[in-house]
């Protein structure tokens, strides 16, 4: 799981991955099988974004996850798809910020190739609509020149290098969502 070569937020989410595996010790005479801890487990990770049937429901089960944090923490995941649904087209922080004012929020999109920032997010990582595109990565705007908060490619890591490492009480809960994963599945051992 390694992170060399990996934007800031996926580093930390294989952080969290990392320690799983760096906790489970290989039995003698067994083979360690490799595992994938899925993006639920991880962190911060805001999960039934991909299964929003409308746009008000992708703000609300946003806000739902932001309301469960304690104060400081981002929400991060998603794994969002703006093509499915009725209303195939991009979310923009319009939709997200009169639900997560103080709550910075920054969710992929599935494909990992963009992901959606609000307001706060912006402001974290210094993005203005004066900000220039990075070479490879757009910042999105509107027809009037402002932030929609979709940011693209090379443009993800402007705000990724500002999400906190995790700490140690995020690593405990990764291990304690990791656990119940693998049981719920049936893995005991």
């Amino acid at each position: 799981h390694g992170d060399q070569g990996a934007p800031a937020g996926m580093a930390a989410a294989h952080r969290g991955a990392d320690l799983l595996d760096s906790l489970c010790a290989e039995p003698p005479l067994f083979m360690k099988a490799p595992a994938t801890v899925p993006d639920e487990v991880i962190a911060n990770a805001c999960t039934g974004l991909d299964a929003a049937p409308t746009p008000a429901e992708f703000a609300a089960r946003i806000a739902a996850h932001a309301k469960k944090l304690p104060a400081g923490e981002w929400v991060t995941g998603g794994s969002w798809d703006d093509q499915r649904g009725p209303e195939a087209k991009l979310p923009n922080r319009q939709l997200i910020d009169p639900l997560t004012a103080d709550v910075p929020v920054f969710v992929r999109r599935y494909d990992g190739h963009m992901a959606l920032g609000n307001s706060r997010a912006l402001e974290l990582a210094g993005i203005t609509a004066d900000t220039p595109d990075p070479p490879g990565g757009l910042i999105e705007r509107d027809e009037q020149g402002e932030l929609t908060g979709i940011l693209k490619d090379a443009a993800m890591p402007l705000v990724e290098r500002k999400i906190p490492p995790l700490t140690s009480a995020q690593r405990e809960r990764i291990v304690l969502r990791a656990m119940q994963h693998a049981a719920r599945l049936g893995v005991t051992s």
